[in-house]
């Protein structure tokens, strides 16, 4: 693995955090310096390969085809994202994204990566590379000629740009800058493999694989007559079958959840002498038992073959030889633990192909030359198209910044509208409540002087006392009702009653000193009588 000391965060155009065989300074001089300019503005890469991170990290942040299209969007919801691609393969995760801000871009995209991984940024940086503009362009079409591959040359590597192209098109992730890019990059690789011999001979990962599984075998060991397991036909499951049987393979079995790509698989191979036997995955571990070499191939999230499972698997006839088990996934089929069961099973993994690649890329050296030379002369006349695009896109993206900002002040002006509303309520609230506290001060206040004027009226009539009871219970009365309104409505009528008490207690009292009064008469007329 190699890692500098470069910051994540560069803003130097093209920086990266690894030593990169990409001529950038020649693919600069190519380029006249307003393109170069308005490109180093719009397009940037951040990714990491083979080169920069172990497989223990890419497959981590790998994307598969069904997630790419979800993933391409979740990029494009960034608020400096504009367009978006994702290239995941098995030794490379790359993010292509145009955006109108360099180092907000790549502070958002990390941040994506580092969440999508679970790995921190601050650790997933030393693993990082990134490329800008006129390099980010360079580096793509590199890619694409299969020129900047693990395996030099190889043909997977175009059939994945392409489908990249077609997800990128179908989540609409790609507007016209992505689309011209990748569509010139398809160009580029097609034309580099007619032009040149670099795709001639062994050149793909799985035959460049089974190459180094046939290394490592015993010397005595008959690799045509080795019992060999693959575990999945998908894509390349079908192309370790056919490099298998193309190095003298005589019988396959494959364990997969159905039979009809296996039938195809027979169909392609035309019958011939390949006997190729279909096992569903309920057997894996079954057939694992039984070969001597197991190839792993599928697109699971999780290991297929762990420690646990592996050490109880029977020893080969010759008790000096180990299980072999060659893992083309990322995320790998086959655990890392496997290789800790000492003396039962051996594992290599993608990286562990790298001494093989040495020497096809010694032997395609001179081919690499005349496809760099290509790749220049397309180069400047698709940066050319980009920066016409681009002035239109750069407007567009400037559109949809200002929309965002415009959406996020009127978001801030409605809520200022609605914070004044509300404190315009609250202090309505508070002044209402201060008017309602007096009001009710006020008809509390005017209730007592009545029931004060009562009681000096009332004094000679009635005991100061029983007034006291009196007001104390109606009081009491207007507290619980918590009604001022009732409360005054009371004393007003106590205040009637008050009145109308006096003038009964009057007319009583008259009617008493008329009684007295003809009590009086008719005593002196007895008086007067019994003289």
């Amino acid at each position: 693995m190699m890692m500098c000391s470069t910051s994540c965060f560069s803003s130097k155009g093209g920086s990266d955090f690894t030593s990169s065989p990409e001529p950038a300074a020649a693919s600069r001089m190519l380029c006249p310096g307003p393109v170069t300019s308005f490109a180093g503005d719009t397009l940037l890469l951040i990714g990491l390969t083979y080169n920069t991170a172990p497989v223990e990290t890419r497959e981590k942040l790998a994307v598969s085809e069904s997630e790419n299209g979800r993933a391409v969007e979740e990029l494009c919801s960034l608020n400096h994202v504009g367009e978006a691609a994702i290239l995941s393969t098995c030794n490379r995760v790359e993010v292509y994204v145009v955006t109108l801000s360099m180092q907000q871009a790549l502070i958002e995209v990390t941040q994506w990566m580092a969440k999508r991984s679970g790995i921190d940024v601050s650790e997933l940086k030393w693993h990082l590379f990134t490329r800008r503009g006129s390099d980010a362009v360079h580096h793509l079409f590199r890619v694409s000629a299969g020129i900047d591959s693990l395996v030099v040359g190889e043909s997977q590597i175009l059939a994945q740009v392409k489908q990249v192209a077609r997800v990128g098109n179908a989540s609409k992730g790609h507007g016209k800058i992505m689309t011209l890019l990748f569509n010139r990059a398809i160009e580029v690789g097609k034309r580099v493999r007619t032009q040149t011999g670099i795709s001639s001979g062994s050149v793909s990962v799985s035959a460049s694989a089974i190459d180094l599984a046939l290394s490592k075998l015993h010397p005595a060991a008959d690799f045509p007559s080795a019992r060999v397991l693959v575990v999945g036909a998908g894509k390349t499951g079908r192309l370790v079958i056919k490099h298998l049987v193309s190095r003298g393979s005589k019988r396959i079995v494959v364990v997969n959840r159905s039979e009809e790509k296996v039938d195809a698989i027979r169909k392609e191979l035309k019958g011939g002498s390949i006997e190729l036997i279909h096992r569903p995955t309920t057997e894996m571990l079954g057939c694992a038992a039984e070969a001597d070499v197991v190839f792993t191939c599928t697109s699971s999230e999780t290991p297929l073959f762990l420690k646990r499972d592996v050490e109880p698997l029977p020893p080969l006839g010759d008790s000096s030889l180990r299980r072999l088990f060659v893992d083309f996934s990322v995320p790998r089929n086959v655990g890392s633990c496997v290789s800790e069961a000492v003396g039962v099973a051996r594992v290599l993994d993608v990286d562990d192909l790298k001494e093989a690649m040495e020497a096809n890329l010694e032997k395609r050296r001179g081919e690499v030359i005349q496809a760099e030379s290509i790749i220049g002369e397309n180069l400047h006349r698709s940066l050319l198209s980009v920066a016409a695009l681009g002035r239109c896109s750069r407007s567009l993206l400037s559109v949809a910044a200002l929309g965002r900002c415009s959406r996020s002040l009127l978001s801030v002006a409605a809520l200022g509208r609605c914070s004044r509303s509300l404190l315009s309520v609250a202090a309505l609230g508070r002044c209402s409540r201060s008017l309602l506290s007096v009001a009710a001060l006020g008809r509390c206040s005017r209730s007592l002087l009545s029931v004060a004027a009562l009681g000096r009226c009332s004094r000679s009539l009635l005991s100061v006392a029983a007034l006291g009871r009196c007001s104390r219970c109606s009081i009491s009365c207007s507290i619980k009702l918590l009604s001022i309104k009732l409360l005054s409505i009371f004393c007003s009528r106590l205040a009637a009653l008050g009145r109308l008490l006096s003038i009964k207690l009057l007319s009583i009292k008259l009617l008493s000193i008329g009684c007295s009064l003809k009590l009086l008469r008719i005593s002196c007329s007895r008086l007067f009588a019994l003289d």
